[in-house]
């Protein structure tokens, strides 16, 4: 998963993403054009590759986004910069169904607790986030519309059997993209599954379509 080649791809089909820059070394902070000389942040940090949030981190000041970066480059990955997008969270999972066809499953939307973002803890804690299927925050069709663009993500990203779209609908302005999980958790608790559910697909038909889709390739 390259997090910064995918906001390529979200671009180029339409998709809104934040001010981001890719940070290769710790020069890149403070050079032309950088996250450092921008109208400033806060920011949110991530490496360029991997998963469930790790080493990423949200930074309010300048030296916390030197930290934020240094802890990043330890890891030995780039790290990617965003400035941070305020809004209501969401994921569209995308199924497709047997005949292939994708379709978008029932929003989700994410609310962490206080003074927190959507990070490794707020994720797998049984005290984490809450998630709310459907959204309480955006109406039918507002969901709809933020669906359409789920479906979008996928098909330009050239997914296949299932992955979940992530996107930050500020309360002005078009919803932004984030990334595409694919690979996302499958757990009973899971994102995916939650949305699945609600769409009246036990667990257990989820697995078996999944299972289904992936022979048939």
């Amino acid at each position: 998963m390259d997090k910064w080649a995918s906001r390529l791809v979200a671009q180029a089909a339409g998709l809104e993403v934040a001010p981001g820059w890719l940070v290769r070394e710790p020069a890149d902070l403070a050079g032309e054009g950088g996250p450092a000389a921008s109208e400033g942040g806060p920011w949110f940090v991530k490496p360029r590759r991997g998963g469930s949030s790790v080493a990423t981190s949200r930074a309010e000041t300048s030296d916390q986004l030197a930290e934020a970066v240094d802890q990043v480059l330890a890891t030995g990955d780039d790290a990617l910069v965003e400035t941070a997008i305020e809004g209501t969270e969401v994921t569209v999972g995308v199924l497709e169904g047997p005949d292939g066809t994708p379709r978008a499953l029932p929003l989700v939307e994410i609310v962490p607790s206080a003074g927190r973002f959507f990070d490794f803890e707020e994720k797998y804690s049984s005290e984490g986030a809450t998630e709310l299927c459907p959204p309480r925050s955006l109406s039918g069709d507002r969901c709809a519309a933020i669906a359409k663009l789920g479906l979008r993500g996928f098909e330009a990203h050239g997914c296949e059997g299932y992955a979940r779209v992530d996107l930050i609908v500020p309360a002005q302005g078009p919803p932004v993209f984030l990334e595409v999980n694919t690979l996302p958790g499958f757990t009973p608790r899971s994102l995916l599954p939650q949305a699945a559910a609600a769409e009246g697909l036990s667990f257990a038909d989820l697995v078996r379509l999944v299972l289904e889709r992936a022979i048939a390739r």
